[in-house]
This record gives C-alpha cells, sequence and structure tokens, in this order.
C-alpha cells in the first residue's frame, strides 16, 4: 500500500500526473470516498497529464463518459446512480479498451475484471488535508507510482 497525503489541490494534481506516468496498460481504478474528498480532481489531473484538453466532470447523469488522445483512452465512471441496478453493464468490454477511473465502485458489478488491473484508492478527508491509500495486488505498479510521485515533488 502507497499513503499519499495533499493538503492542497497542487499536491493531488502531482498524485494524478505520477499516475498517469505510472499507467502502462489498461487498468481499473476504484475511487473510494464521500462527495467532496477529491475523486474528481484526482481523474482531472490523470487526464491532463495524459494530455486530453477536453473538460473532465464528473459523469454523474451520465454514468460514464470516455476521453482520448492520441494512444490514451480514458474511461470516468460515475456509478452512485447505480446502486439498486442489478443488470451487467458491459463493464469487463469497457475495461478492454480504456484506462477506467470509478467512482462509488460499490454500485458496479465487476466480476469479470482481471484483479491484477485493479487499484483501489480510498480517500479519507480530514479538514482540507486528504489521504489516499492506494493499494494494488501488482507490486511493481505501486513502487513506479511512489518513484513518480517523488520525482514530481
Amino acid at each position: 500500500m502507497f499513503k499519499y497525503v495533499a493538503t492542497s489541490l497542487q499536491d493531488t494534481a502531482r498524485l494524478g500526473a505520477a499516475i498517469a506516468k505510472t499507467i502502462r496498460q489498461n487498468r481499473v481504478f476504484l475511487l473510494y470516498g464521500g462527495l467532496g474528498f477529491g475523486k474528481t480532481t484526482l481523474v482531472q489531473a490523470v487526464a491532463r497529464e495524459m494530455g486530453i484538453k477536453d473538460k473532465v466532470q464528473s459523469p454523474t447523469f451520465n454514468i460514464l463518459k470516455t476521453y482520448h488522445h492520441g494512444a490514451y483512452h480514458l474511461c470516468h465512471i460515475d456509478a452512485y446512480r447505480l446502486e439498486d441496478h442489478e443488470e451487467d453493464l458491459g463493464f469487463a468490454e469497457i475495461v478492454e479498451k480504456n484506462t477506467t477511473f470509478v467512482e462509488w465502485p460499490e454500485f458496479l458489478k465487476m466480476n469479470e475484471v482481471d484483479q491484477n488491473l485493479i487499484v483501489t484508492i480510498k480517500i479519507n478527508k480530514i479538514g482540507e488535508v486528504r489521504e489516499f491509500l492506494v493499494d494494488s495486488l501488482d507490486q511493481d505498479f505501486l513502487k513506479e507510482l511512489e518513484q513518480n510521485v517523488h520525482a514530481l515533488s
């Protein structure tokens, strides 16, 4: 597990940039945290580092939005409105073609996703300080992420 403490939007952007630099294949980032904890801000920072020029917003009403820049394909899902949803939305197919960030993943079925591709980010908020706890079965990803964060500091 990698722990990162952000005391400003710039700190959150630094983590997002480090995540973007660490992505080598399509991954699934599960973002856990309450309203206003910085989930969308983190996705915006990743997209910016990937060179995506579109305005990235939480797709609360659309449920998902995809962005492209060159070889980068980013899918941003907000599953908050799927709490009582029972059908499979084809999540496995989305993951095959995109680096995917999921807000409120507890409301989404992910039965067929390779667990080695999943990165879990739990966000705790204490006042204006945010603590990002990043975990994955892929320990090499976590080591490289930590190195990239330090290189950007």
